[in-house]
């Protein structure tokens, strides 16, 4: 029974009563669902023959209400008449086809078409908001476009009807493949936009492709793009000046991109299973990239060994900013550089024996005359820097030095290697660098060892110099090594240090 509530009102006292507008039975009746769309909330429709009601509760709830109420009415209802149905005839004259029947049957029809009439409304309105989601694609208002598509997706999964629900699934999917394609766009790599904006321009269409489900493409392209933009922007860099700043600004500049695509991608997927792999990978491939273009300038074989460890520094320093992202790759780099660090060491070492073996071959065994006090005082200033502090001990006259050329060469390549070796240092290589410093240290100490021999019965003017420039490795060349390899590496010069003691103990006898 449908009726209509009317207010009263006498004097101060305001009451209801209610007017009787129409009536139906429970059998003849349907009672469907209205989706909320624009002003139309917490509705439902009566459709009774071929006409229909619309009532607007107030809250949803309310509105579950009623629908669970009228459906076990209805079930309630058709049960009784089933049960009546079922009863043996009490007379002959009884119908077999019960008007129960044919009331079901009635309500049955108007189910289906309730079904109809909603699959029909949904229809017209996803039609309406497809056209909605060209304009916004037309438009680049990728946003609402995303926004219409996921509203979309509800309404589709909403019809009643099973075949009109797949044939608007094929027509949604076909919608957004191509909003998906236009949000791949965003993401290629062109050197006219993407490549000079830096990575935040980029978190748009990624999270646009993440809404709509395409996870693993945003990532893939995403990672593309920053790849283009590094490659662009080293591209760009002008190789002048020294080997060193060109290096230092490679690596400040690659570095810095690596930092900047951690952060973005830490923003764009950090909340997502599965991505953090391909970050992971693709960190990898770039880091190989950086380090073949690094090898083919500082590894050549024309560079210095102290224009490499200084370039090696360089780009190690750099990399270390990583650990704000907690990305320790510096094992990374270091293992990617290994072999190239290797190597540079070996040849460097093989020809300071080489240099010093001719320097020995040549020997003549002269102090070296600095020719003027000023002269000599520069030499002192130097050895001091380089850390041998009791040099002076070996200076007389003014402008003499108790060593020779072949010493003072010696002991500058020497000093040099072992600062590049500690600069590149890595725990991979600490021993290999402290046999090639016991290898250069041995080379002059067995030929000093054998001079020492030979003029011992000689010159004594010439023995007593072969023995200041004994001692003075001895007792100033070597503890100074000592103390920076310790300093430096984890594994003690145990080697140098026995080649010191025994040489001492030689040049003592």
């Amino acid at each position: 029974m449908l009726a209509k509530c009317i207010q009263t009102r006498r004097g101060k006292t305001v009451g209801e009563r209610y007017k009787f507008q129409a009536h139906w039975d429970v059998d003849t009746l349907a009672m469907v669902n209205v989706r909320n769309m624009g002003p139309v909330k917490n509705s439902f429709k009566v459709l009774v023959s071929a006409n229909a009601r619309m009532f607007q509760c107030q809250t949803a709830k309310e509105k579950r209400e009623w629908i669970e109420v009228m459906d076990a009415t209805k079930r309630r209802h058709l049960s009784k008449e089933e049960e009546e149905i079922q009863q043996p005839p009490t007379s002959p004259t009884t119908n077999p086809f019960a008007p129960a029947a044919k009331r079901q049957s009635k309500v049955e029809e108007l189910m289906q078409g309730s079904k109809d009439e909603e699959t029909r409304d949904l229809l017209n309105l996803i039609e309406n908001r497809s056209e909605d989601l060209d304009v916004f694609i037309a438009q680049r208002n990728f946003e609402h476009g995303v926004g219409v598509i996921l509203e979309l997706k509800e309404l589709v999964a909403s019809i009643p009807i099973e075949q009109a629900r797949k044939e608007a699934e094929g027509k949604l999917e076909t919608r957004v493949q191509q909003l998906v394609e236009v949000l791949c766009g965003e993401l290629k790599t062109t050197p006219d936009r993407s490549l000079r904006r830096g990575s935040a321009v980029l978190r748009r269409p990624v999270s646009l492709l993440i809404q709509l489900g395409q996870v693993s493409k945003a990532c893939r392209l995403f990672l593309k793009n920053r790849s283009g933009a590094i490659e662009f922007a080293l591209q760009q860099l002008r190789t002048e000046g020294s080997i060193t700043l060109f290096i230092n600004k490679l690596s400040k500049l690659f570095f810095t991109y690596l930092n900047e695509t951690a952060g973005e991608f830490e923003i764009s997927f950090g909340e997502i299973n599965g991505c953090f792999s391909a970050f992971t990978v693709w960190l990898e491939t770039e880091m190989k990239l950086f380090v073949e273009k690094i090898s083919s300038q500082v590894f050549s074989g024309n560079t210095e060994i102290t224009d490499v460890a200084e370039c090696v520094s360089n780009a190690q320093t750099h990399c270390a900013q990583l650990k704000s992202r907690g990305l320790e790759v510096d094992f990374l780099l270091n293992n990617l550089l290994m072999r190239h660090i290797q190597a540079a060491i070996k040849d460097h070492r093989q020809k300071i024996i080489d240099a010093t073996k001719l320097r020995n071959s040549e020997e003549g065994w002269r102090p070296v005359n600095m020719g003027t006090p000023q002269a000599a005082d520069r030499l002192v200033e130097e050895m001091n820097q380089l850390g041998l502090k009791k040099f002076e001990d070996f200076r007389y006259q003014s402008c003499f030095i108790q060593l020779t050329t072949s010493s003072l060469a010696f002991t500058r390549a020497l000093i040099s290697h072992v600062d590049t070796c500690v600069k590149m240092v890595m725990p991979e290589l600490e021993k290999s660098m402290l046999n090639g410093i016991f290898d250069i240290a041995s080379c002059y100490t067995v030929f000093i060892d054998g001079c020492l021999k030979a003029e011992r019965d000689g010159n004594k003017d010439k023995f007593q110099l072969i023995k200041q420039n004994a001692t003075f490795l001895a007792i100033s060349l070597f503890p100074l090594i000592e103390q920076k390899l310790k300093k430096n590496l984890s594994h003690p010069p145990r080697k140098l240090e026995e080649l010191r003691t025994s040489f001492l103990r030689d040049i003592s006898k």
